[in-house]
Order: C-alpha cells, then sequence, then structure tokens
C-alpha cells in the first residue's frame, strides 16, 4: 500500500505508473535541483487512517526507488503550508499535528 507514483507523458497524453510509491499520502511533492521528488510529511496510509507523519521521502528517477530519509519533521504534521526555496530547500510550515477527521 501507499501512495503510488505516475507519469504523464504530455506528448502522448498516456499516464504510466512507476511501480513505486511514498508510504504515506502527500500534500506536497516537490522537484528537487537534481531531479528527485521530495515528499515530506502527509498521513500515513499504510494503516489506512489520517495520522499525520513526520517522514521525509525522496523519489530517485534515476534509480527508480523511493527512500525514506534518516533526518524526520521536526513533528508529523499534514495539512501543512511548503514552498521549495530558492536554494533547493523546502520549507514547512504549520499544519495538523492530530489524526484528522475523515
Amino acid at each position: 500500500a501507499g501512495a503510488q507514483l505516475e507519469t504523464y507523458d504530455e506528448d502522448t497524453g498516456n499516464v504510466a505508473s512507476l511501480g513505486v510509491g511514498f508510504a504515506h499520502g502527500s500534500f506536497a511533492v516537490y522537484v528537487l535541483p537534481d531531479g528527485g521528488v521530495l515528499s515530506p510529511g502527509g498521513a500515513d496510509v499504510i494503516t489506512n487512517n489520517v495520522t499525520p507523519t513526520d517522514e521525509v521521502a525522496v523519489y530517485d528517477p534515476k534509480k527508480g526507488q523511493t527512500t525514506v530519509l534518516p533526518k524526520k519533521l521536526s513533528s508529523p504534521r499534514l495539512k501543512f503550508a511548503s514552498a521549495l526555496l530558492g536554494d533547493g530547500t523546502v520549507m514547512v510550515a504549520a499544519g495538523v499535528a492530530a489524526p484528522y477527521p475523515v
């Protein structure tokens, strides 16, 4: 289970699964300067609930794999604000830190 990654080919209009995903449902993803895709926080979809997570995961398109980084957010959160900054870092602010009602 998890949030599956898919690509969209603008030339053909096709959507294709990459066969990998994030262990959590993302509320934000960012393309990093090296081409990786970073996904901070979100909801823990493995346990099929809406519990915030502090995980930060990166998809590496060159390797075709997703890695959960050893560093975590300062607290679990979902429904947060975030932005990719000019130097390639991602800022995450505020959010919900408790299970969210469905």
